[in-house]
């Protein structure tokens, strides 16, 4: 399983994705490895996501955002299941992802040493609280974590 871990700040506003960025602008987002896991398959290269900068990452509820990571995988990957969780004023929660077969975000097989690219849009749904969140994505390797 490979997995990343980072901050993003849901507000509501009136203006596109991102309240302070143009919308085409990529930004690279600070990321730190999970501490619960010691079995990474995979070494996680960087995080872009659309509108975004090594500093923040303000989304508008109702919109999507674009995230595209880069990795290594240690392992020979044919088949690999993607998941989310956000963390908010306490609450650990799964984040519903458009697409659970990550294959489809990604050209699977993956070869081990070989970088590759998982992008997906996702929603950032209405019901989520204003304010600063920790999102941890998973990607699950041939039935493991990667």
């Amino acid at each position: 399983t490979l997995y990343l871990q980072t901050k993003m700040n849901y507000l509501f506003a009136a203006v596109v994705l991102c309240c302070t960025i143009a919308p085409s602008f990529a930004g690279r987002v600070k990321t730190k490895p999970c501490d619960d896991e010691n079995d990474q398959q995979g070494t996680l290269i960087s995080v872009d996501i659309l509108g975004c900068n090594e500093n923040e990452c303000n989304v508008e509820r109702g919109k999507n955002i674009t995230l595209t990571a880069t990795f290594i995988p240690h392992v020979d990957v044919t088949n690999s299941v993607a998941k989310a969780y956000a963390t908010q004023l306490g609450f650990k929660l799964p984040y519903r992802l458009p697409n659970k077969d990550a294959c489809k975000n990604m050209k699977c097989p993956l070869k081990a040493g070989v970088p590759a690219v998982y992008t997906v849009t996702v929603k950032v749904y209405s019901y989520v609280f204003l304010g600063e969140a920790k999102v941890k994505g998973i990607l699950e390797f041939d039935g493991g974590y990667g």
